[in-house]
């Protein structure tokens, strides 16, 4: 089993089995890794090491700068050191049996046969090779872009593999996705472009289609000068004709006529609070017309009676029946209102003599001259 993870598909990155990184590691130490990782048996000579990583630098100067690389290397893989990384007075070797390097594995899964093996290919693949890393060298900057350029290849080849297998296995999304990666690794490559929109339109999903041919033609036009290949106009041709196809074999049918469901209303329960409900409202109204009825007759009774006096009170009181322009004025009539007797009362300015009762009633119904009855003095 390795000790020790070194990727180096996207940003370098050197950990143990656990993800745990390993130290803090220079530009020029990770540029020593990946080319060492890279090459047939992990070996390379101290001199070809010097002339790429310190290009610009005299011999005897550039092989100082790697001796004191190698040492700040040895530094920051602490106890790994001597059994990952071995070497003699002419070269460096890194222990391939001892680190697991993502490159390696990457590769033989793209040139493998086997389904899984293609599966592999997409979850090793984390970004181009060594990306972002800049030692300030031209010659390893140029040996960078020329292996960066080789595997890039090698993964689109591999995930174009791995589309058609998922494809077939019906995993739609892992076949997007490779064929998305296809067109992200390489964006001017039209057969890409082409084959993601076949794919977009074998599912049916036009509107996925339209976009992905939209950003291929912007691409080409505004990078390019032109258009994309015919292709790529094909594949949206057929992507349009599969959906006006399956448009025309997609059944009609009309929506059942569903009755609906009778509802039993619980009578029995409604009647009883029904009956208590209007029981409970006619009381309330015939207290209220009571409490009316009783209102009124106080009413009366207080205009007709007055406040409650003595005795002697009563004798000297008297009621005014103001009419229409008449005055008459009936001595004792209060008396004899509340003693309910009849009272003979002169009227001034008539000489007829009438009961009180007469007058109440008289003036109660509005009759004649009679409008108001007020007590006396008021």
């Amino acid at each position: 089993m390795a000790d020790l993870k070194l990727l180096i598909l996207g940003r370098v990155r050197l950990e143990t089995n656990d993800g745990e990184c390993v130290g803090r590691l220079g530009a020029k130490a990770k540029g020593l890794l990946a080319y060492l990782a890279a090459q047939p048996h992990g070996r390379a000579d101290r001199e070809v090491l010097a002339n790429l990583l310190w290009d610009a630098c005299p011999q005897t100067e550039a092989r100082h700068s790697l001796r004191q690389a190698l040492l700040t290397l040895r530094t920051r893989l602490g106890d790994y050191s001597d059994r990952v990384l071995t070497s003699d007075r002419e070269s460096l070797q890194l222990r391939l049996d001892l680190v697991d390097v993502d490159m390696r594995r990457f590769e033989v899964a793209v040139l493998s046969a086997d389904d899984e093996a293609l599966v592999q290919v997409c979850r090793l693949w984390r970004g181009p090779f060594c990306e972002g890393l800049d030692v300030g060298a031209d010659l390893f900057e140029d040996w960078l872009l020329r292996e960066r350029a080789r595997l890039d290849e090698l993964a689109v080849a591999g995930f174009r593999r791995a589309a058609k297998q998922q494809l077939s296995a019906g995993c739609f999304a892992a076949a997007v996705d490779a064929a998305q990666r296809c067109v992200a690794l390489n964006p001017f490559d039209d057969s890409a472009h082409a084959y993601l929109i076949d794919l977009y339109g074998q599912r049916g999903w036009i509107g996925s289609a339209r976009n992905a041919y939209r950003r291929c033609v912007d691409l080409f036009r505004r990078e390019l000068g032109e258009g994309p290949d015919e292709a790529v106009q094909a594949a949206m041709a057929r992507a349009l004709e599969r959906r006006d196809h399956q448009a025309d074999r997609r059944p009609t049918f009309e929506c059942p006529k569903v009755a609906a469901p009778a509802l039993s209303l619980p009578g029995a329960r409604l009647r009883k609070p029904a009956s208590v409900l209007n029981a409970s409202v006619m009381a309330l109204s015939a207290f209220t017309v009571l409490s009316v009825m009783i209102s009124i007759g106080a009413f009366v009774r207080d205009e007709v009676r007055g406040p409650a006096t003595s005795t002697s009170d009563q004798t000297g009181a008297s009621i005014a029946w103001v009419g229409r322009g008449i005055a008459e004025t009936y001595p004792r009539a209060q008396s004899a209102v509340l003693s309910s007797r009849p009272a003979e009362i002169s009227a001034v300015g008539d000489a007829r003599q009438i009961t009180t009762r007469e007058a109440i009633s008289r003036a109660l119904q509005l009759d004649s001259d009679y409008a108001y009855l007020y007590p006396a003095g008021c």
